[in-house]
């Protein structure tokens, strides 16, 4: 279990690898309960062993400040449409040695279009085909949205509603919750010892909230971090979302267990 600071170090991620492991891919924030990874030690290991570490941030960037550490990684990839408010469908992957990997896509670049190969040049060496600009536009404008907030305030107001969702949450008996423990970050899961995840998700729709239900494409991170056959609900929130929409949420909760 990565996302356990209290079982998580060097020695922990080393006997999950094999003979064979050439690369170490690993959320910084699990999309299930919230909870980071120790970078220093993921990026110790790969540098012993000779791994090619590859960081998902998709749950970090554009709630939380980056710290140096995570550039070492040897690339870093995260959607657009999470914390950084682009469109779906937008995207980056950051490579720290650009030059020493070959293209994965092959076709043509707008550049260099006399060669049978693709640009040496990053980033066109990766870029095949026509891009989407529409998505790459959004992915900049939601990246200056967030810089305009700032990410501490950003950070400060999201934290605040886990805090506060995780009180609400706590009011009723046969709700579990997984976030956490200190409060910071952009969400958590619940589930009821009753109802399945999905029938409670339908159920608060129909409130107007949105929420997800089931495995998150995470199936084992549930096993390890939840232990619930059901999956889970998970609440993720930015920075439009209010303590008033908190209260919508407990007085639909009332209404649906009662």
């Amino acid at each position: 279990d990565f996302f356990s600071a209290a079982r998580c170090n060097a020695e922990a991620i080393e006997r999950c690898l094999h003979p064979t492991t050439d690369i170490l891919v690993c959320n910084l924030t699990s999309n299930v309960t919230g909870n980071t990874v120790p970078v220093q030690a993921l990026l110790s290991v790969a540098r012993r062993k000779g791994l090619y570490l590859i960081l998902d941030a998709s749950q970090w960037l554009g709630h939380h400040a980056v710290p140096p550490e995570i550039a070492e990684a040897d690339a870093i990839c995260a959607p657009g449409h999470k914390g950084l408010y682009g469109i779906q469908g937008s995207g980056f992957v950051y490579l720290k040695n650009a030059g020493e990997l070959p293209p994965f896509l092959y076709g043509g670049s707008g550049t260099e279009s006399q060669s049978r190969g693709m640009p040496e040049k990053a980033p066109e060496r990766f870029e095949a085909g026509t891009l989407s600009t529409p998505a790459i536009v959004s992915l900049r404008a939601g990246i200056e949205y967030v810089r305009k907030i700032g990410l501490e305030e950003i950070e400060a107001h999201e934290s605040g509603l886990v805090c506060r969702c995780r009180e609400i949450l706590s009011k009723f008996s046969k709700i579990r919750i997984y976030c956490r423990e200190d409060g910071v970050g952009s969400l958590l899961s619940f589930s009821h010892e009753d109802l399945p995840s999905e029938y409670l998700a339908d159920e608060l729709d129909g409130y107007g909230i949105c929420v997800r239900g089931g495995f998150h494409c995470a199936p084992l991170a549930h096993a390890s971090q939840v232990g619930v056959s059901g999956g889970a609900l998970r609440i993720s929130f930015g920075i439009t979302n209010t303590e008033k929409e908190l209260d919508s949420l407990y007085t639909a909760l009332c209404k649906i267990l009662r």
